[in-house]
């Protein structure tokens, strides 16, 4: 039986990404916020673009060669097709198969949940008003230490051991590491404030001050690798001038706020799960496994989107014969592999481990399975709090219904107007519909042009993503709709 109270609690977003990436997340991409409103840059038939909006789908996806710099014209093409798509997926949704189609459903459902607990991991996340002046300063202080380390890594047994002989004999610790060495061979390392490191390790090297022979650890990184470090060279490196004080304040922030987030979020989610226990039955969660195993051969982190859920299916048809078995209980609710099965749909598994053995599969796979119950209860409990409704959730939530609808009708109208013409006159073809499409809405397009005159682009192609959620995409692919560069409608806003 697995009780949530002694499993590590799974971190939302600072598990999924270094914090450099977790402030570009939780600023640009997810600022959950009504005030949102205000930064509208169109609107089609009442869905609104906003600027956020407009940045990502430029900026966190490659565009197309047409409008891939930064220029004014690039910035209408972008909008232009923003718009395009809008109302492609407007004009097609009546005749859509997609949009009534289950697992497009659970799909879009999916996505809004997501959005749903990033939004409430962001309502606890720290803010600069929770770093007092004396907090900000001592940190600052131990940020300039450079530290020269001898370390090894272990797995959880050998750091478990490790860690009871270190204990036992609190005064003989040098001496037990040294024999330790002798079966793990130690590796040298300086460490520096700055360095991207797992950020348990950091905060349990930068959060004291330490001497030469001190020992730190067994430190966990990530699942089942522990890392020790004796250290052996303590320096010290003063930021000298203002832009170096500047650029280190700035990183202590980060890393202070980081600190506090996480603290939060596990005693949230710790009282969340108070009492909640999983009990497998081993003989289906087997078979389960070993299916999943059959369809999903390499990792899942590698896989592209569209290759995740051909081998979804293919895992569900062949599941559906056992898909009446208790397949594990929480806290004395069954849940049949059916059960399973469905939550799947909207929350594909996601692994700890992208790099495990054979041997640890079935482990690392009803860790996944715990981490998908754990947050059922997390989605639960945003729904129970009204985050569904946030317009920022549905906004965002609709961006990717729409980029699907409108990619369905695209298909529709080039096989209706230009069929087994291929490619070669894509964008003329296009461009007879767009103009249609145009005039027939365009009472229902306004468009605020002084604020898409006040957004700067950058020309640099972009490749994001986001690890140990159910989604890792973070935007649509930027649609190739239009290179139409003029804004010769809409109504001002």
């Amino acid at each position: 039986m697995y009780s949530f109270s002694d499993q590590p609690l799974r971190r939302i977003l600072v598990r999924k990404m270094r914090l450099s990436a977790f402030f570009m997340i939780a600023i640009l991409f997810f600022s959950c916020s009504e005030k949102e409103n205000s930064g509208v840059l169109a609107e089609v038939d009442g869905k609104a673009i906003t600027v956020e909006e407009f940045l990502n789908r430029a900026e966190l996806t490659p565009r197309p060669h047409y409008c891939r710099k930064g220029s004014e014209k690039d910035k209408n093409i972008v909008l232009n097709t923003l718009i395009v798509e809008k109302l492609l997926a407007l004009d097609g949704r009546e005749e859509s198969v997609l949009a009534g189609q289950k697992l497009f459903r659970a799909f879009i459902k999916g996505r809004k949940e997501q959005y749903m607990r990033e939004e409430l991991f962001n309502r606890l996340a720290a803010r600069e008003t929770d770093i007092d002046s004396l907090e900000l300063k001592e940190a600052f202080h131990r940020a300039g230490y450079i530290y020269e380390v001898k370390f090894i890594i272990q797995n959880s047994a050998q750091a478990g051991a490790l860690l009871e002989k270190l204990q036992k004999n609190p005064l003989q610790k040098r001496r037990i590491l040294a024999e330790t060495y002798h079966d793990f061979k130690p590796a040298n390392h300086t460490v520096y404030f700055e360095d991207p490191e797992y950020p348990a390790l950091h905060h349990a090297i930068f959060d004291s001050v330490w001497q030469k022979g001190d020992i730190i650890g067994p430190v966990r990184m990530r699942e089942t690798k522990y890392m020790t470090l004796e250290i052996t060279r303590v320096l010290y490196e003063p930021a000298m001038s203002q832009n170096e004080k500047v650029i280190r304040k700035k990183r202590v922030r980060e890393r202070i706020l980081e600190r506090k987030t996480n603290q939060r979020w596990n005693a949230y989610t710790a009282k969340l799960m108070k009492g909640v226990s999983v009990s497998f039955n081993p003989k289906i969660t087997m078979e389960v496994a070993a299916l999943w195993s059959k369809n999903f051969k390499t990792s899942t982190l590698e896989k592209e989107n569209d290759q995740k859920e051909r081998n979804y299916g293919r895992f569900v048809r062949e599941i559906e014969k056992i898909k009446d078995q208790p397949m594990f209980t929480v806290s004395g609710k069954v849940w049949h592999v059916g059960d399973f099965t469905e939550a799947l749909s909207s929350h594909p598994l996601v692994f700890r481990k992208a790099d495990m053995a054979p041997s640890e599969f079935i482990g690392q796979f009803k860790l996944a399975v715990i981490d998908l119950i754990q947050d059922s209860y997390i989605t639960r409990d945003a729904y129970a709090r009204g985050i569904d409704r946030l317009s920022s959730v549905q906004r965002n939530t609709a961006m990717w219904e729409d980029a699907y609808l409108a990619l369905e009708n695209r298909s529709r109208v080039l096989s209706m107007l230009s069929p087994g013409s291929g490619n070669a006159d894509f964008h003329k073809t296009m461009d007879v519909y767009i103009e249609r499409l145009i005039d027939k809405y365009k009472d229902r397009i306004k468009i605020n042009r002084e604020l898409l005159a006040g957004i700067k682009l950058t020309g640099t192609d972009f490749i994001s993503s986001q690890q140990f959620v159910p989604y890792s995409q973070i935007v649509p692919h930027f649609p190739v709709l239009t290179k139409e560069e003029k804004l010769l409608y809409g109504r001002k806003m």
